[in-house]
Protein backbone atom coordinates (compact mmCIF):
# COMPACT_ATOMS: atom_id res chain seq x y z
CA UNK A 1 0.00 0.00 0.00
CA UNK A 2 3.15 2.78 0.90
CA UNK A 3 4.08 2.05 -2.71
CA UNK A 4 0.94 2.64 -4.39
CA UNK A 5 0.37 5.71 -2.46
CA UNK A 6 3.99 6.94 -3.53
CA UNK A 7 3.72 6.02 -6.93
CA UNK A 8 0.00 8.44 -6.94
CA UNK A 9 2.04 11.59 -5.05
CA UNK A 10 4.86 10.88 -8.05
CA UNK A 11 1.94 10.97 -10.58
CA UNK A 12 0.51 14.14 -8.65
CA UNK A 13 3.96 16.07 -9.05
CA UNK A 14 4.78 14.85 -12.36
CA UNK A 15 1.11 16.47 -13.03
CA UNK A 16 1.86 19.73 -11.68
CA UNK A 17 5.24 19.70 -13.92
CA UNK A 18 3.50 18.96 -17.18
CA UNK A 19 -0.08 21.68 -15.86
CA UNK A 20 2.30 23.95 -17.98
CA UNK A 21 1.91 22.17 -21.25
CA UNK A 22 -1.25 20.49 -20.77
CA UNK A 23 -4.62 22.71 -21.06
CA UNK A 24 -6.94 22.75 -18.55
CA UNK A 25 -9.72 21.23 -21.33
CA UNK A 26 -7.07 18.14 -21.97
CA UNK A 27 -6.65 17.38 -18.14
CA UNK A 28 -10.19 17.09 -17.51
CA UNK A 29 -10.57 14.83 -20.54
CA UNK A 30 -7.52 13.00 -19.57
CA UNK A 31 -9.44 12.86 -16.08
CA UNK A 32 -12.58 11.51 -17.51
CA UNK A 33 -10.89 8.92 -19.38
CA UNK A 34 -8.90 7.76 -16.33
CA UNK A 35 -11.96 7.97 -14.04
CA UNK A 36 -13.48 5.46 -16.99
CA UNK A 37 -10.83 3.17 -17.23
CA UNK A 38 -10.10 3.23 -13.60
CA UNK A 39 -14.37 1.91 -12.95
CA UNK A 40 -14.00 -0.61 -15.14
CA UNK A 41 -10.45 -1.91 -13.96
CA UNK A 42 -12.30 -1.89 -10.98
CA UNK A 43 -15.36 -3.94 -12.12
CA UNK A 44 -13.40 -6.27 -13.79
CA UNK A 45 -11.37 -7.20 -10.79
CA UNK A 46 -8.12 -6.45 -12.71
CA UNK A 47 -5.13 -6.61 -10.55
CA UNK A 48 -0.90 -5.30 -11.05
CA UNK A 49 0.00 -2.82 -13.07
CA UNK A 50 -2.98 -2.68 -15.38
CA UNK A 51 -4.69 -1.25 -12.59
CA UNK A 52 -2.42 0.95 -11.51
CA UNK A 53 -2.49 2.64 -14.78
CA UNK A 54 -5.53 4.67 -14.80
CA UNK A 55 -5.47 5.70 -10.80
CA UNK A 56 -1.65 7.13 -12.09
CA UNK A 57 -3.13 8.90 -15.16
CA UNK A 58 -5.78 9.94 -12.48
CA UNK A 59 -3.56 11.49 -10.56
CA UNK A 60 -1.50 13.66 -13.50
CA UNK A 61 -4.44 14.92 -14.95
CA UNK A 62 -5.30 16.01 -10.85
CA UNK A 63 -1.73 17.77 -11.25
CA UNK A 64 -2.43 19.43 -14.34
CA UNK A 65 -5.70 20.91 -12.91
CA UNK A 66 -4.92 22.15 -10.19
CA UNK A 67 -1.82 23.75 -11.89
CA UNK A 68 -4.11 25.50 -14.35
CA UNK A 69 -6.80 26.75 -11.31
CA UNK A 70 -3.75 28.07 -9.48
CA UNK A 71 -2.38 29.97 -12.39
CA UNK A 72 -5.48 30.83 -13.40
CA UNK A 73 -6.44 32.14 -9.63
CA UNK A 74 -3.68 34.76 -9.76
CA UNK A 75 -5.84 38.13 -10.13
CA UNK A 76 -4.37 41.62 -11.13
CA UNK A 77 -1.22 39.52 -13.11
CA UNK A 78 -0.03 41.18 -15.88
CA UNK A 79 -0.17 37.86 -18.02
CA UNK A 80 -4.09 39.31 -18.40
CA UNK A 81 -2.71 42.16 -20.44
CA UNK A 82 -0.90 39.77 -22.99
CA UNK A 83 -0.37 41.53 -26.33
CA UNK A 84 -2.22 44.91 -25.69
CA UNK A 85 -0.77 47.85 -25.33
CA UNK A 86 0.02 49.42 -21.84
CA UNK A 87 1.64 51.02 -19.12
CA UNK A 88 3.30 49.52 -16.46
CA UNK A 89 3.40 51.55 -13.22
CA UNK A 90 5.41 51.29 -9.56
CA UNK A 91 8.92 51.33 -8.13
CA UNK A 92 12.15 49.89 -9.29
CA UNK A 93 12.28 47.17 -6.34
CA UNK A 94 15.72 45.99 -6.67
CA UNK A 95 19.51 47.64 -7.68
CA UNK A 96 19.70 47.23 -11.43
CA UNK A 97 20.53 44.33 -13.00
CA UNK A 98 23.46 44.47 -15.55
CA UNK A 99 23.37 42.27 -19.02
CA UNK A 100 26.00 42.60 -22.10
CA UNK A 101 24.52 45.17 -23.85
CA UNK A 102 21.43 46.50 -21.85
CA UNK A 103 20.13 47.52 -17.80
CA UNK A 104 17.22 45.65 -16.25
CA UNK A 105 15.18 47.83 -13.85
CA UNK A 106 13.08 45.09 -11.94
CA UNK A 107 9.69 46.96 -10.98
CA UNK A 108 7.16 46.46 -8.15
CA UNK A 109 3.80 46.58 -9.76
CA UNK A 110 1.32 48.90 -8.64
CA UNK A 111 -0.85 49.32 -11.83
CA UNK A 112 -1.20 48.62 -15.29
CA UNK A 113 -2.83 51.67 -17.52
CA UNK A 114 -4.71 50.15 -20.41
CA UNK A 115 -6.32 52.89 -22.99
CA UNK A 116 -6.19 55.15 -20.52
CA UNK A 117 -7.67 52.64 -17.98
CA UNK A 118 -5.63 52.33 -14.20
CA UNK A 119 -6.30 48.53 -12.89
CA UNK A 120 -4.94 47.37 -10.11
CA UNK A 121 -2.04 44.84 -10.27
CA UNK A 122 0.56 42.69 -8.43
CA UNK A 123 4.21 40.88 -9.09
CA UNK A 124 7.69 42.11 -10.23
CA UNK A 125 8.19 42.75 -13.62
Amino acid sequence: MARFLVFLTLSYTAGILLGRYIPANAAICLAGGALAWAVWQMRSQRQGLSALIPFLLLFIAAGALAFNLAVNKVSGSVQAYHQQQSTLVGMVADAPLWHDDRVVFPLALGSVIVRGEARAAAGTV
